[in-house]
């Protein structure tokens, strides 16, 4: 905001502000598979702390410690606007920026869980990251 139109543009700035607190948080719905379960979830996508694909079979691993195993395909979601916070570590498993911290050429969480980078993705992981970080600092 610019100090000389402050009394034009504040409401303005807050409404943008109000809206961005108050947005739905983004969610995904996922069926497990029946020897899992077979149910439904409702699942907030800054829950999901990995996800990895295995045989055609992804596992969600949540910040819970939870973990859904579903028949996917990595690609889809990857593709969803609502997972860009998302980036592949290897070809079969993608992180959310939003959880990890980057240690040398491994991804680790809050619960002591440690993901090894592949070489041919280590320098997109930290672009990625990095900007990420900026992002969320500004």
């Amino acid at each position: 905001m610019r100090k000389q139109y402050l009394k034009s543009e504040l409401p303005y700035a807050v409404q943008t502000i109000l809206k961005e607190l108050n947005k739905e948080n983004p969610k995904v719905k996922i069926t497990e598979i029946r020897s899992c379960g077979g149910n439904t979830h409702l699942i907030e996508i800054r829950e999901i702390a990995f996800i990895e694909s295995n045989n055609h079979y992804l596992n969600f691993h949540l910040l819970t410690g939870k973990v859904y195993c579903i028949r996917d395909s990595l690609s889809n979601y990857t593709e969803k606007r609502e997972f860009k916070d998302f980036i592949y570590i290897n070809s079969g498993t993608i992180v959310n920026l939003e959880h990890i911290k980057l240690i040398n050429d491994t991804v680790s969480f809050e619960d002591g869980t440690t993901l090894y980078i592949s070489r041919r993705k280590l320098q997109s992981v930290i672009k990625s990251y990095l900007k990420f970080t900026k992002r969320v600092l500004i």
